[in-house]
């Protein structure tokens, strides 16, 4: 019986038959990215198709059973823990559907120390709520400080996933805009958000 990467990589078997016969989800399966600087990417899928731990590989928050990672052109897959605080920190922000926030901290608290917290909160239509905690929030709010705590940090990669999918079409065109994630093309008209 073959392991679960050789079954893969021969293509024996589906995706269905490697959970079946060897207990485990195969996630993302040949994936090649290469992006540029000032590159807005996006990547679409149905639920459960890998999108999300897509993204949580290129952070290295899950390790990959095979096959390279490179990011900002180190190899990210084979950087031992202590060397990944800065990738992690400063070159690769990340927003992603369910924002974790620190239920023992404010608003204030949870965007961080040393950033410009009321020009951040301004942008994202927070002000008047710094010093409420993260479960007196509607969600909308608390993916709004996800968004703004990974932006204010400006790192060089922007990692989001389904950032925005607490917000109603008129809300989230205007975030979009404020983060400065919408393109040209949007902007021309020639994008239509949904």
């Amino acid at each position: 019986m073959p392991t679960r990467l050789e079954a893969v990589r021969s293509h024996t078997l589906p995706k269905d038959e490697v959970r079946d016969l060897f207990d485990c989800v195969l996630g993302v399966w040949n994936a090649n990215l290469t992006l540029r600087e000032g590159e807005i990417f996006c990547v679409r899928g149905l639920s459960a198709s890998g999108k999300s731990p897509l993204v949580l590989h290129i952070k290295r928050l899950i390790d990959p059973t095979a096959e390279e990672i490179h990011v900002a052109g180190r190899r990210a897959d084979t950087m031992p823990e202590p060397a990944l605080e800065q990738p992690r920190s400063v070159t690769i922000g990340m927003v992603v559907r369910y924002m974790a926030l620190w239920p023992h901290r404010t608003l204030t608290g949870n965007l961080g120390f040393g950033l410009d917290v009321l020009r951040a909160l301004s942008s994202m239509e927070l002000d008047g709520w710094e010093d409420h905690q993260p479960d007196q929030l509607p969600g909308g709010m608390q993916q709004r400080v996800g968004l703004v705590r990974a932006l204010a940090a400006d790192p060089d990669i922007l990692l989001m996933d389904d950032p925005f999918s607490a917000f109603d079409p008129l809300i989230r065109r205007q975030l979009q805009d404020q983060a400065g994630i919408v393109t040209q093309a949007a902007q021309d008209g020639r994008l239509h958000h949904p």
